[in-house]
C-alpha cells in the first residue's frame, strides 16, 4: 500500500507481445475498489500542431472510475486471494501459472 492509502499494480508484459502496450497501471482504493488506470502504448503519434515538424510520442490512456454504483455488486472471495495471482518462490514473488509471461516489478 502506498503512502496516499492505494494499491498500485504494475503490469509489464516480458520480452516481444501481441500486445498493443508494454506497461499497464492499476491503482485501487483500500477497499480493493479500481479507482484508476493508465496504459502506456508502443504506438508512435504525431502530437505537434505543424506537420512540417512532427513531434512523435508514444501515448498513453488514462481511464479515471468514479461515481459508480456497487448496491449490486458482489465479487466472488477468489477474486481478492492474492494466491491466484502471486505464489512464492523462497523469499522472491513470481506471477503465478494463470499469468506466466508476466514479471512481478515490485511488491
Amino acid at each position: 500500500m502506498s503512502d496516499n492509502g492505494h494499491y498500485k499494480l504494475e503490469f509489464k508484459a516480458k520480452g516481444i507481445t501481441q500486445l498493443p502496450f508494454g506497461l499497464m497501471l492499476v491503482y485501487l482504493d483500500k477497499n480493493y475498489r479500481l479507482k484508476r488506470q493508465e496504459i502506456y502504448y508502443y504506438t508512435q503519434m504525431n502530437f505537434s500542431d505543424n506537420y512540417k515538424k512532427p513531434e512523435m510520442s508514444n501515448f498513453r490512456l488514462e481511464i479515471v472510475y468514479s461515481k459508480y454504483k456497487t448496491s449490486n455488486f458482489s465479487v466472488g472471495k477468489d477474486v481478492l486471494d492474492l494466491g491466484r495471482y502471486v505464489q512464492m518462490d523462497k523469499e522472491k514473488a513470481v506471477a503465478s501459472s494463470r499469468y506466466n509471461g508476466f514479471d512481478i516489478v515490485k511488491m
